[in-house]
């Protein structure tokens, strides 16, 4: 995209915003049109969006994932951080 690579020349990824604005803003678009009126009610955004990428993945189990990595990630990095040694 020649908006970011400017953006990244002159170090001012502010001048992407507009651009990323559009990115995110078609894809919402396209993941509302898939989802349909019909789930609107039943299904997020994101879920839809995330089966994408993790086709039957439900968000639940992805915020679990998360969580999971999270409680782990967290107080080992703290000990790291905590070290002298580092």
């Amino acid at each position: 995209n020649h908006a970011w690579v400017k953006a990244r020349e002159k170090n001012d990824f502010s001048a992407f915003a507009p651009s990323l604005k559009d990115c995110f803003d078609t894809a919402t678009e396209i993941a509302n049109l898939q989802r349909g009126p019909d789930k609107k009610e039943t299904t997020s955004l994101y879920s839809q969006m995330l089966d994408e990428f993790e086709m039957g993945m439900p968000s639940q189990r992805i915020d679990q994932l998360f969580h999971e990595v999270q409680s782990a990630l967290v107080p080992f990095i703290a000990k790291i951080r905590a070290s002298p040694t580092k």
